[in-house]
């Protein structure tokens, strides 16, 4: 079996226990990304938000002989509670519709050549402590600007790692706030 993970946040520079072939390949998915999940360390990290604007993902392609241990290795890695364990999307065959992202990475899944299931980390946005809830860019900024110490600077690492291509309108008051 070909299983590939979808990534555009911290899976990218350290996939941990995800068993990553190759390198992560730059081009489609186009999924709606957003800086809009306050990490359990403090970061504004990138997640899919309804309404937000499309930015190409990265994938690639997992030493792992089905999709169960695809999903439970990446439940490991992003320290995902098991009573929240719907927060991590797998593709093979039809996927809920009711999950973010899945018809995107379906179709792309279908025009790609030798891929039998997807996986992806489908947290949804926190800010505020409200789940759903996605920071306006000045709240972004106000976020950042309110941290100190190692978690300030694991943001700001978290920020300046995240792939270029995720360019989205948190991102810019994000890296204003970093610089001054």
């Amino acid at each position: 079996m070909h299983i590939v993970c979808i990534a555009w946040r911290s899976l990218v520079w350290n996939p941990g226990v995800l068993p990553v072939v190759g390198d992560w390949h730059c081009r489609r998915p186009s999924l709606p990304i957003e800086f809009a999940c306050v990490g359990d360390k403090g970061e504004l990290a990138t997640t899919l938000c309804p309404g937000a604007a499309a930015c190409t993902s990265r994938w690639a392609r997992l030493d792992v002989e089905d999709a169960l241990t695809a999903r439970r290795l990446l439940i490991q890695r992003e320290e995902i509670d098991v009573d929240r364990v719907g927060v991590v999307g797998t593709v093979v065959g039809q996927p809920p519709a009711s999950l973010l992202g899945a018809p995107e990475i379906l179709r792309w899944a279908t025009d790609q050549k030798n891929v039998d299931a997807v996986v992806w980390t489908a947290l949804l946005p926190r800010f505020a402590e409200t789940e759903g809830r996605i920071a306006t860019p000045d709240e972004a900024a106000g976020h950042f600007r309110g941290l100190a110490g190692q978690v300030r600077r694991h943001a700001e690492d978290y920020v300046r790692r995240t792939p270029e291509e995720i360019r989205t309108p948190n991102r810019e008051p994000l890296e204003r706030a970093i610089a001054s």
